[in-house]
């Protein structure tokens, strides 16, 4: 089972994200393929939303007791 978690820690102010091995797979997947699209074209991004939000990659069980679950995460890849 894949645990994929991006949770803010307010008292650190800190982006934690939590995983396992098959969340580490599939957000290197994910990554990769961005990676390609900003190749070919010139820029792009992903999106990462747990079930709550109408997506299926992120886990929407928080990790940390001290921590508030990211929903949506977008990420942005630019032609450099």
């Amino acid at each position: 089972m894949k645990i994929l978690t991006f949770e803010y820690e307010k008292t650190q102010e800190a982006l934690h994200i939590n995983t396992n091995s098959d969340g580490l797979r599939y957000l290197a997947s994910e990554l990769l393929k961005l990676a390609d699209q900003v190749e070919k074209q010139t820029n792009d991004h992903i999106h990462l939303m747990t079930e709550e939000w109408g997506g299926h990659e992120l886990n929407s069980q928080a990790q940390s007791k001290t921590s508030e679950i990211i929903n949506h995460v977008k990420i942005f890849g630019w032609e450099s």
